[in-house]
């Protein structure tokens, strides 16, 4: 079985071309001119051969879903707009749209129910945003705990207010690192072809123990040969093709 580490290794794409900013945006152009026109699968192409071209980015990412999920792929879109909210946890139309993809299984089906508050919260921040959220009050403890060791008495009570607030802060950010260093131990997944199965061991003739709706969420926890083994949000775990799923 190999660990995640591995498996992103193993399922990286080679190594891309040298990036062509005019190739790209010209690819990006003509995927909306063929959005627009009503050519989907080649809007899905264009968009496709921007990124390939070296362009990416959460606008780009959320058009490549529209029109994945116009072409009848709606697995694809959403791995496409989970890439997007990677990118930018603040958006709120790609968010809308996956939603929207879910909705009609996610009452219908016993293991999906909403993930940990933590990892909400921690899916609306960015890498960035966590790092910040615990560096900064980090610094500005230390930085009130230095100066009340020089403070005159009748200041010391207000800094050391001001270094317990910042430790309070310090310590929701590290929460946050927390739950970031969690997505990258178990990344997210995303169904993307009909009538994937979900096993309890990675074995084709096994008989499948629930069939996966395209789009539905999952996590990613370790690899064997061609299968995934993962992890639902109600907590059921089991195994899948790797062929039927994307990790974002």
């Amino acid at each position: 079985m190999r660990p995640l580490a591995a498996l992103l290794l193993a399922l990286a794409a080679p190594a891309p071309p040298r990036p062509d900013p005019a190739a790209a945006t010209a690819a990006f152009r003509e995927g909306h001119e063929r959005y627009l026109a009503g050519d989907f699968e080649e809007a899905v192409r264009r968009y496709q051969a921007a990124v390939a071209a070296g362009l990416d980015g959460p606008a780009l990412r959320y058009d490549l879903g529209n029109a994945w999920f116009r072409a009848g792929r709606p697995g694809m879109a959403a791995a496409s707009w989970e890439r997007a909210l990677r990118l930018d946890p603040g958006d709120e139309e790609a968010r809308a749209n996956l939603e929207l993809v879910r909705r009609p299984f996610a009452s219908r089906l016993p293991w999906a129910r909403p993930e940990p508050l933590g990892e909400r919260v921690s899916a609306r921040v960015s890498d960035l945003g966590a790092a910040f959220a615990f560096g900064v009050p980090w610094l500005l403890l230390w930085a009130a705990l230095a100066a009340r060791i020089r403070a005159r008495p009748g200041r010391r009570g207000a800094l050391s207010a001001a270094a317990a607030l910042c430790g309070l802060l310090a310590l929701g950010g590290g929460l946050l690192v927390a739950g970031k260093a969690r997505e990258l131990r178990a990344p997210r997944a995303v169904v993307v072809s009909p009538g994937a199965a979900l096993r309890e061991a990675p074995s084709p003739e096994l008989a499948p123990s629930l069939e996966l709706p395209e789009g539905a969420p999952l996590r990613a926890l370790s690899a064997e040969g061609d299968w995934l083994r993962v992890r639902l949000p109600g907590g059921l775990e089991g195994w899948v093709r790797l062929d039927d799923v994307e990790i974002v």
